[in-house]
């Protein structure tokens, strides 16, 4: 019995440890009070630890004030303790008067008859409200014999209830023997998470600028690029365009070699003069050809140039005049043929466009016809060659150019393809693909090289649709490595999986989902 509304007064309790019924000791103890029937609150008293498992909670003046009170009790990993109170306005240390302000030693002053009217009131109230409760009750309760009984069936549910604890304690301790002895502290995981967050920044900046960059490329591509139909159908196009070309390149590269197979390898040792006295001329250095013809141009040669009497008549022979006929002849040759050379800008002269295109079937190479004025027309048209005879940098018409044009229109755009291997095993979940057959391993809480397995999987229905036994189960410590076959691949869907210890009985150490899923198949 406690004292109403009056601190310093104790509860005693223990704890025991909910994992291992072991007594619970170094607690945090937290203290809940219900007093008259009203709702639960914080108790506000103290709780101090007396060893082995046993506390002592210090009541404050505010924990008593009532009539009766509920104390829980509870800790972590603590099975919770509660203590009912009844608390009494008398002082039960008070030798003397109980702590009753009424009651003195002089019998005459113990009672009045006012008072005993009041407790008769009271009794008969009392009295009508038990009745109340006892009315209540059956005609005939229940025998002891009966509620040992029932408690027969409550022990043989409770022992049922103790075999359940015993397996699953044990498992939960194969579970707790991996804990560390000593695991992280808040602040080492809080300095871990510093380092972290860190990196996580560092990965920011780079995500905001490798984003920008990537969009930056990004925003350059079309908003609908082509597909690669459409590629391939210009890409036909193109194809036999290029066909026509190279229709025309056999044919044409074989007309240009038979003409140029006409053309000598020293062309400057053929030009002979076709003078009486059958003199070479030369096409460069001292005398060379355009000195020749310039020295006979008008103008060159005036009236000052011949001396008094350099002319007389053995100068005029007969002959002079057939010789200054060939001459005069010979220059006009070598004048055409100035005409149709050009320097190659190294001190060597050569034939020019025009001269090669002109020149005459026959001769030097293996013949053939020259080309007609159509042919040139068409090859010029497809070439882009001016009728000037110059070949452009950078031809602006024919179909050369017009295929240039139509490919660079052209829209290609190349995507990245990324590819990913897949996760075989997230969590529970193993995932495979349709008609594969590999195997997968499974990493669990035991060891497993001691133990005998069984895989199983199951379809929705619960129906056993694949065994593997143990002597085909790779062990190694604590991986299980499985070999999965068609046989369960080759249908899509969800699957559950277990794997079992049947060593001594039959306890599942590690269960999940199989799911099958679709990929591109072969054949």
């Amino acid at each position: 019995m406690y004292r109403k509304n009056t601190a310093t007064q104790y509860i005693y309790f223990g704890l025991i440890n909910a994992t291992s019924g072991a007594a619970l000791t170094g607690a945090t103890v937290t203290a809940y009070r219900a007093l008259d029937g009203n709702a639960q609150a914080s108790a506000t008293g103290t709780t101090t630890e007396l060893g082995n498992g046993q506390y002592r909670f210090n009541l404050s003046q505010a924990d008593t004030n009532a009539n009766n009170g509920s104390y829980l009790f509870t800790a972590t990993n603590a099975i919770p303790v509660e203590k009912t109170v009844v608390f009494t306005a008398v002082d039960p240390t008070d030798s003397t008067a109980f702590g009753i302000s009424r009651l003195d030693a002089a019998v005459g002053t113990r009672a009045t008859q006012t008072s005993v009217d009041t407790l008769a009131t009271y009794v008969d109230t009392e009295v009508a409200a038990i009745k109340a409760k006892t009315d209540n009750l059956p005609t005939d309760p229940a025998d002891a014999s009966d509620i040992a009984a029932s408690f027969t069936t409550v022990n043989a549910t409770l022992a049922t209830i103790a075999g359940y604890i015993d397996t699953e304690v044990a498992a939960i301790k194969a579970k707790t023997d991996n804990l560390p002895i000593d695991p992280a502290d808040a602040s080492d995981i809080a300095a871990s998470f510093s380092t972290l967050t860190g990196l996580i920044n560092t990965l920011t900046s780079y995500v905001d600028t490798e984003v920008a960059a990537i969009k930056a490329k990004t925003d350059n591509l079309p908003s609908d690029p082509a597909d690669a139909s459409d590629i391939s159908a210009s890409f036909v196009t193109v194809n036999n365009t290029l066909a026509t070309i190279a229709g025309y390149v056999d044919t044409e590269v074989a007309a240009i070699k038979a003409k140029t197979d006409l053309i000598p390898a020293d062309i400057g040792s053929v030009l002979v003069a076709a003078n009486v006295n059958q003199r070479t001329v030369a096409v460069t250095g001292s005398n060379h050809v355009a000195a020749d013809v310039h020295e006979f141009q008008p103008g060159v040669i005036t009236a000052g140039d011949f001396a008094a009497g350099a002319i007389d008549a053995n100068a005029l022979a007969a002959d002079a005049a057939t010789e200054v006929a060939n001459a005069v002849a010979a220059t006009q040759a070598l004048s055409r043929l100035d005409s149709m050379i050009e320097s190659d800008g190294s001190g060597q002269f050569r034939f020019d466009t025009i001269a090669l295109s002109m020149a005459p079937a026959g001769g030097g190479g293996g013949g053939g016809t020259d080309w007609t004025s159509d042919e040139r027309t068409a090859i010029r048209s497809i070439l882009g060659v001016p009728t000037s005879g110059t070949t452009p940098t950078d031809p602006s018409v024919g179909i050369l150019d017009t295929i240039r044009d139509t490919v660079g229109s052209i829209g290609l755009n190349v995507y990245p393809v990324s590819a990913s291997t897949p996760e075989r095993v997230n969590g529970t979940t193993l995932t495979f693909y349709l008609d594969e057959s590999r195997s997968v391993s499974i990493a669990t809480d035991f060891t497993l090289t001691s133990m005998t397995l069984e895989f199983v999987v199951e379809d929705s229905r619960g129906n056993d649709v694949y065994t593997v036994a143990n002597a085909s189960i790779t062990k190694s410590s604590q991986t299980a490595t499985i070999p999965i076959t068609s046989t369960v691949t080759s249908s899509l869907g969800q699957y559950n999986w277990s794997l079992r210890d049947i060593t001594t009985g039959n306890s599942v150490i590690a269960r999940g989902v199989l799911s099958v899923q679709n990929a591109a198949s072969i054949g």
